[in-house]
This record gives structure tokens, C-alpha cells and sequence, in this order.
């Protein structure tokens, strides 16, 4: 289980990657890393949710 727990469900989310190129990933990977701890395995690329466990994203892990 997290220690983290979001306020908004994957897909409530924006997507950053949808828009913006390379540049606003790189933002959102940076202001990411303050928000989480290193190496959670979070839904990807929101990093947004309430309920993991039914997440098809469960898989994907950040690591800094």
C-alpha cells in the first residue's frame, strides 16, 4: 500500500504527455519527484489514484 494517498482518480487526471512535447514532461517529471517518494509504482502518467489495485496501470513503476 502507498504511503501516499491522492485526492483525484486516474481518470479524473490530466495527462501532461497529451501536450506540451518534451518540455512539460520534463516539468512534470520534476515537480513529480517532489511529490513522491523514489521508486513508487504508480499509474502511469498521471500518478493520480485512489484505488490502485484497480488500476491497469499497477505495473508501471517511477524511479528518480
Amino acid at each position: 500500500m502507498n504511503r501516499y494517498r491522492y485526492l483525484v482518480r486516474l481518470e479524473d487526471a490530466v495527462n501532461p504527455f497529451e501536450f506540451g512535447g518534451k518540455a512539460a514532461q520534463l516539468n512534470f517529471a520534476i515537480k513529480l519527484k517532489l511529490l513522491v517518494p523514489k521508486g513508487l509504482c504508480s499509474p502511469m502518467p498521471a500518478l493520480i489514484n485512489l484505488y490502485p489495485e484497480k488500476s491497469p496501470w499497477k505495473k508501471s513503476c517511477i524511479s528518480f
